[in-house]
């Protein structure tokens, strides 16, 4: 129970009247679907009997003609004794009887049976007196006498059988008037029930928006209000990091004089530790410029191999407390980058620093230059424990350290790195060496000058680019 009610206040108020407004919705459609199809079903109804079907009237018409036609063409035959006369009364004889047997079973109207019984009836008699007309022609009886005698016979019945022909005639159009009754009051009917229906539709439809719409308009005005205070909270947060990122920067102006002079004053040891620390706090400043897009580079074409040369003095005491080789196999010749030399040789130091710090003693660090046209490709692989491969996209992450080595550094320097490098217009690529121990470090950085647009990181960082000697100035 307690689970359903916490589900219930999950949904909230809105929620659930608009998921009951859909509900209402969706059944006042179907209510107006069924109550189409009935009126439809009205219409189609009204439509079916509209079709009047004159198709008993002219069959009567049919029944009549062949009777008179039959007792016309007997009474002749009586006269002229024509054998081809006699065929075709026997003909017409034959096509009554079917007629009249085809029209009682096809138009049942009420009381059609008892006339068609009298119609019979009369038939017989005719019958009757045809063949006493046959015996009295048979007996040498004179023509025109047997024919007065058929004639005299076969009169009243004519009369007869037209008179239940009326009465037939009279019971259809009895039915058509009906019909045609019936087709009126349908109409009326649906006439009425269309605007009634629509009227009822509509107030249902028009009420059900309204709702909607003002619940539309309830959770609009939420979530403008949420907006602002998202966008609230998200100034405050801009300001407290602006606020962080001054203290930072702060600070570190103010470390870097001290720094400096207790390096003047320091022997080798604290010395390396204020190199260190200095290095720490120049990362921790390029990284928050880099984040709030405001990391510019000062760029100059520099050879590579004078970086890594300078890397290679700057690295040489902390690999040789740690009994490791750095090994730099830089080509015999010269090759050109447009960078930020001092940034580069941090990342240099930076990259190396680690691969000496989780290398074995008495292993090696590899640094190798490649070049291509565009490119200049600097890998620094080490000997180390390497990196789980579930995991190597995050080591650029701010503060990441594997569990192993979390306690040899805060982890910053990598992120640093690909900031820089990112600048610069370069990547920074991060493998497992293939004989399963160790990792290598590549990064890219570009040959040629940006023309007339900026070598950016994506969004945000600024890049210009100075001569030797302002570079050297700045400096």
């Amino acid at each position: 129970m307690a689970k359903n009610i916490f589900k219930l206040r999950a949904w909230g108020v809105e929620s659930l009247v608009l998921f009951t407004l859909f509900i209402l919705f969706v059944g006042t459609l179907s209510a107006a679907w069924w109550g189409a199809m009935s009126l439809r079903h009205t219409v189609g109804e009204s439509a079916a009997t509209f079709e009047l079907d004159p198709g008993g009237l002219i069959a009567l018409e049919k029944l009549r003609t062949l009777a008179n036609s039959k007792y016309a063409d007997r009474r002749i035959y009586f006269m002229t004794s024509a054998d081809s006369l006699f065929a075709k009364q026997q003909k017409e004889e034959q096509e009554f009887t079917e007629a009249l047997a085809s029209y009682q079973k096809k138009y049942g109207l009420p009381g059609v049976d008892n006339i068609i019984s009298d119609v019979s009836e009369i038939e017989r008699h005719e019958d009757d007196f045809f063949k006493q007309g046959m015996a009295f022609r048979e007996s040498l009886t004179q023509p025109k006498i047997v024919a007065q005698f058929y004639s005299a016979k076969t009169s009243p019945l004519v009369s007869q059988l037209n008179g239940k022909f009326d009465e037939l005639a009279t019971l259809h159009t009895a039915s058509l008037e009906e019909t045609r009754n019936r087709i009126q009051n349908a109409k009326s009917d649906a006439q009425a029930m269309i605007p009634r229906r629509m009227e009822i539709l509509t107030g249902a439809l028009v009420i059900l928006f309204a709702a909607i719409s003002l619940l539309i308009l309830r959770i609009l005005g939420e979530r403008i209000r949420l907006l602002r205070e998202r966008d609230r909270l998200a100034s405050e947060a801009r300001k407290a990091i602006l606020a962080r990122d001054e203290v930072i920067a702060a600070v570190s102006c103010d470390l870097k004089d001290p720094i400096a002079q207790l390096s003047a004053v320091a022997d080798e040891n604290i010395k390396a530790i204020a190199a260190e620390l200095q290095k720490a706090v120049y990362e921790i400043v390029d990284q928050k410029k880099a984040d709030l897009g405001d990391l510019s580079l000062r760029l100059e074409q520099f050879d590579i191999s004078e970086i890594l040369d300078r890397a290679q003095v700057s690295i040489h005491p902390f690999a040789k407390t740690r009994d490791v080789t750095v090994q730099f196999e830089s080509g015999s010749h010269s090759v050109l980058a447009y960078v930020d030399v001092e940034r580069v040789h941090r990342v240099l130091v930076n990259l190396i620093g680690n691969a000496v710090k989780f290398s074995p003693r008495h292993s090696k660090v590899l640094v190798k230059v490649k070049s291509d046209p565009q490119f200049v490709n600097v890998t620094v692989s080490d000997s180390g424990a390497g990196i789980p491969a579930d995991r190597i996209e995050k080591i650029f992450d701010n503060f990441w350290q594997a569990k192993k080595t979390s306690s040899q550094g805060a982890g910053v320097g990598l992120a640093v790195v690909k900031s820089i490098i990112e600048a610069h217009g370069g990547t920074v690529r991060v493998e497992n060496n293939k004989a399963g121990s160790g990792t290598a470090i590549t990064f890219s950085l570009p040959r040629r000058r940006p023309a007339n647009a900026p070598i950016k990181k994506p969004g945000s960082v600024g890049v210009r680019t100075v001569s030797r000697s302002q570079a050297s100035l700045d400096n």
